[in-house]
C-alpha cells in the first residue's frame, strides 16, 4: 500500500489499545520536550524552549512529525510502545514512513503503509544488532546484582 506524500507525516494505531490520550508519554520523554498547545492541534512536543515549530504533535488518536527526523521519528515510536499501539499505519512522505517503519519494527510494533526494501530489512537488523549490544552490559549488570542478592 503505497500512502501519498501529500497527507500529513503521522502515524495513528490500528485495533484495540491502551490509550490514546494525548499527553500519555514515557517518563524519559517527558524530561526531554518542552510541551504546549500552541500553534496547532494536539500538544506540541518541542526540544527546545526557543524554536517555533515543534518535532512532533500529539493528537490522542495520531502522533504527526513537523519534519521527517529519525530522533524524533524514534519517540514517536517510543510513545506508541507505551501506549500499547502494538499495530500502527503510517503515512506522509516516503522517508517518514521508512523513519516510523524502522523505528516501529525496532520497537516491536507492526508498521503497516510502508513496504521494505531489502536495503531496510538489513538496516533494521543493524539497529536491532546495535540495541541488543547496548543492552548486554546492563543485562550481565543485573544478573551480577541478582547473584549478589541471592548469597
Amino acid at each position: 500500500m503505497d500512502v501519498s506524500s501529500t497527507t500529513e507525516d503521522a502515524l495513528s494505531p490500528l485495533g484495540a489499545v491502551r490509550s490514546t490520550r494525548a499527553g500519555d508519554i514515557p517518563d524519559a520523554l517527558a524530561k526531554r520536550y518542552y510541551v504546549d498547545r500552541r500553534g496547532g492541534s494536539g500538544l506540541g512536543f518541542y526540544t527546545d524552549a526557543r524554536i517555533e515549530t515543534p518535532s512532533f504533535r500529539d493528537r490522542g488518536r495520531s502522533l504527526v512529525a513537523s519534519r521527517t527526523d529519525p530522533k524524533s521519528i524514534r519517540d514517536m515510536a517510543a510513545v506508541a510502545r507505551h501506549r500499547g499501539w502494538t499495530t500502527i499505519m503510517v503515512t506522509g512522505a516516503k522517508e517518514f514512513r521508512r523513519e516510523a517503519w524502522l523505528a516501529g519494527q525496532a520497537s516491536g510494533i507492526e508498521v503497516r503503509g510502508y513496504k521494505p526494501t531489502e536495503r531496510d530489512l538489513q538496516d533494521l537488523e543493524r539497529r536491532r544488532s546495535r540495541s541488543a549490544r547496548r543492552d548486554e552490559p546492563r543485562q550481565e549488570a543485573s544478573d551480577r546484582s541478582a547473584t549478589l542478592k541471592e548469597v
